[in-house]
């Protein structure tokens, strides 16, 4: 399905055509969240930066836009792994504090590091990289099935839709529920197409 045909049954869905461009967005961001939520294969890099001496933080590569699953240096995972940045500076105020580094934290672009190694030092990190957002009518999903797409993507997209309709209603927000559910049992159709295809891993890292 390409983005007209999903945009057009996310409005039949919502039983609305006033939404313009927020729907391609819902869309879009509902991509994002299928392929972390099935854990679809073809998203995960491996990329590497380096500390910069004397400095709590660097800069990510543009390609660098997901999820990180994985940070080591060159002998092992570290300790403490990726945590929120206001957690990085509950543990460590300062953001001075120097030694190898155990805990990192993602902000936009930035990649900040505790503590702060004495000599540049190489971290190696697993991303989950975002799809290609659609953003003509012709685009397709980046990695998702094309005969699961219909069930998977407008469900989606059609809860977000029905969660912003339904904000301050009191008691049970119906239509978002009934969505919901529609996705997750679309998803679990998803993950099983993805298990047939994904050997099993035995390293925890790549079963984020």
């Amino acid at each position: 399905m390409n983005l007209a045909e999903l945009r057009d049954e996310v409005e039949i869905t919502l039983q609305d055509t006033s939404f313009g461009d927020r729907i391609d967005n819902w869309i879009n961001d509902a991509v994002d969240l299928i392929i972390d939520d099935a854990d679809l294969p073809g998203f995960k890099t491996i990329i590497t930066v380096d500390t910069v001496e004397g400095q709590a933080y660097t800069n990510l590569p543009l390609d660098c836009n997901g999820r990180i699953l994985y940070v080591g240096d060159s002998e092992n995972e570290l300790s403490g792994g990726v945590v929120t940045l206001e957690a990085l500076m509950e543990m460590y105020p300062s953001m001075n504090e120097t030694g190898d580094v155990e805990y990192v934290a993602v902000e936009g672009s930035t990649l900040y590091y505790q503590p702060i190694p004495s000599t540049v030092t190489t971290l190696t990190l697993l991303h989950r990289r975002s799809p290609v957002r659609m953003t003509e009518d012709t685009h397709t999903p980046e990695g998702i099935p094309e005969h699961l797409q219909r069930a998977t993507i407008v469900s989606k997209a059609a809860a977000i839709g029905f969660s912003l309709i339904e904000d301050g209603v009191e008691g049970e927000k119906v239509n978002t529920k009934a969505q919901e559910i529609n996705y997750k049992m679309a998803l679990f159709d998803l993950k099983n197409w993805v298990a047939k295809r994904v050997p099993h891993r035995s390293r925890s890292i790549w079963s984020y």
